[in-house]
Formats: C-alpha cells, structure tokens, sequence
C-alpha cells in the first residue's frame, strides 16, 4: 500500500468512516489524476498529496457520518452536489459509496471537463455532470443536496430549499464558526476533527422547509 492509500485508509478509520475493499487504492487514484490535473489547470490551491488527503478526501468523506445514518438513507440516496468544482465531495463519495446517486452541478467548463474525465476514468455509473449555476436549474429536484465551500453556509441552506422536495434533507458543510441561522435549524449533526490537523468541521443536515416550493 502505498503512502497515499495508507494515509486515506488510516484517516477514514480515525473518523469512523468504513470503506469496502479496493476504495482506499481508487481514492488515492483520484488523488494523483487530481495533482496531474492542477498542474495543467487549477483545480485545487497548489498542495502536497499529503494535503490533498486531508484537505480534500477525507474532509469529504467525513460527511459520510451522516449520510450513512438509516434515517438519512430513508429520505436520499441521490444527491445534488452543488458548485463541484474539483470534485469533493462529489467524486470522493461516487468512489465511496458507488451506491449513491450524485449529480455533480459546476459552471466552468475546464472543471466540468475533469469531473467527466474523472467519471468516466473510475467507471462511476451513477455519477451525472451538469454545466450549470445552481441558479439555473429551473426547480427541478434530487431528494437530497450538498455542497462544500462554495456559498456561505446560511445562503446555501436557502438556495437548497428549492433543489430538493420538502422535508428534503440539506447538507451543510462548515468549519469551527458555523453560523446560528444554520446549526439552529440543525436536523442531524456532527463535530469532527480532521485526523492530521484537528482542524473542527461541523456538518449537519437541515430539513427544506415544507411550506417552500420544490
């Protein structure tokens, strides 16, 4: 196992997040197609594969902790993830959980090329791509959404409500200073710290609002 892998199967283990056999070898893959791509065209803030596991992966996969909860898996197995940009969380849970359907939605063309590429290069049968704002998307729902760092998370929780049908569950992803108007609203969540460098992420689910129109 190289040191990749090991550091992607170690971390998901800290964080109590199972993986199946080979997903560890698939998700450093994706790593170094990742490092190979942001040499060309900028997917990512220039980083080590040392960082990039922390940063990306398994802060990604982190969000597994809820999506996996029978209660979370009753309202959605088919996901938005919304301003995908380089790819997490989308390609990281596709790889984890090839179970999950996931519609990867990003508006720049040179990202929604590597999001295809990389579908198409790790076979992720259930993995969609759009080239779209989320704006545009016209009311058309998933029974679920997600996003990382890509609005701010009380916008976020807005905007989702109308990606998904109500009573929907909204993943928001955050750090240490998670917003009230979000963590109040707070259906399911949880307060980790990434394995390397204790950096607190605060997840948590919001259920859209069922007076709000799909």
């Amino acid at each position: 196992m190289n040191p990749v892998t090991a550091a992607i199967a170690a971390g998901a283990e800290r964080l109590e997040v199972a993986l199946g056999p080979g997903v560890a070898e698939r998700l450093g893959a994706l790593v170094d197609e990742l490092l190979r791509w942001n040499r060309r065209i900028n997917l990512v803030a220039p980083c080590t594969a040392a960082e990039a596991v922390e940063r990306h992966v398994l802060d990604s996969l982190a969000v597994l902790r809820l999506l996996d909860l029978p209660e979370v898996r009753a309202l959605a197995t088919d996901w938005w993830d919304v301003g995908a940009g380089s790819g997490f969380p989308g390609l990281a849970l596709a790889l984890a959980r090839p179970e999950l359907g996931l519609t990867l939605v990003e508006p720049i063309g040179k990202k929604v090329a590597w999001l295809r590429e990389a579908g198409a290069r790790f076979g992720l049968e259930r993995l969609t791509v759009r080239q779209a704002r989320a704006e545009a998307l016209g009311g058309e729902t998933r029974p679920g959404a997600l996003s990382r760092a890509t609005f701010a998370p009380e916008h976020w929780a807005r905007l989702a409500e109308g990606l998904v049908p109500p009573g929907g569950p909204i993943v928001v992803m955050m750090g240490a200073g998670a917003p009230d108007e979000v963590t109040t609203r707070a259906w399911r969540s949880d307060r980790l710290a990434l394995p390397e460098s204790g950096a607190t992420r605060i997840n948590v689910i919001v259920r859209a609002d069922a007076a709000t129109p799909a």
